[in-house]
């Protein structure tokens, strides 16, 4: 058996980076002489970029209080994305009776967190348009707080939360 060596590419570099051509601009032209199977920088990045770009995974978690008890609580939707060891992941709850629930509400998260990693809670009472905090993992790696802005219950009867978490998994 023998090897057509006309078939393999040859690299030679032909010029060196410069701050007017570019990095990007030196690559690609290379990318490009390696052969013609090889994809240029520009495609592998939109690639890369696509793969960034995924869909958000809905999930159902389970919402309580940290003191007392809701009475009527619903998920409107739920769903997360994940970057390697980055999740982030969006909620919106509809908060038809609180019952006697204080404190501030508790989430479960779709991936167990690093416990102590506190990723941070952000979001919007949708009918007071009070800004929300809190944290995830608080508890435990699976769950998290969110309160109002000010530290109090953030949610009455008949109003919905919206809000984001992000997070390191284990």
């Amino acid at each position: 058996m023998s090897l057509d060596t006309s078939k393999l590419a040859t690299y030679t570099p032909s010029a060196y980076p410069t701050v007017d051509g570019g990095m990007s601009t030196y690559l690609t032209t290379e990318f490009r002489k390696i052969g013609q199977a090889t994809k240029s920088l520009d495609e592998i990045l939109t690639s890369v970029a696509s793969g960034l770009n995924a869909d958000f995974i809905t999930f159902a978690p389970t919402i309580s209080a940290l003191a007392g008890t809701l009475t009527t609580v619903s998920v409107m939707s739920a769903a997360y994305q994940q970057y390697g060891k980055l999740v982030v992941a969006r909620y919106t709850i509809s908060f038809t009776n609180i019952g006697s629930a204080s404190g501030a509400v508790k989430f479960t998260l779709p991936v167990a967190a690093v416990t102590g990693s506190y990723g941070p809670v952000t979001g919007i009472n949708l009918m007071t348009s009070k800004t929300l905090g809190g944290l995830s993992a608080w508890d435990s790696s699976t769950s998290g707080r969110v309160y109002n802005y000010d530290g109090s219950f953030p949610v009455a009867n008949g109003q919905d939360l919206m809000f984001t978490v992000v997070y390191d998994t284990a």
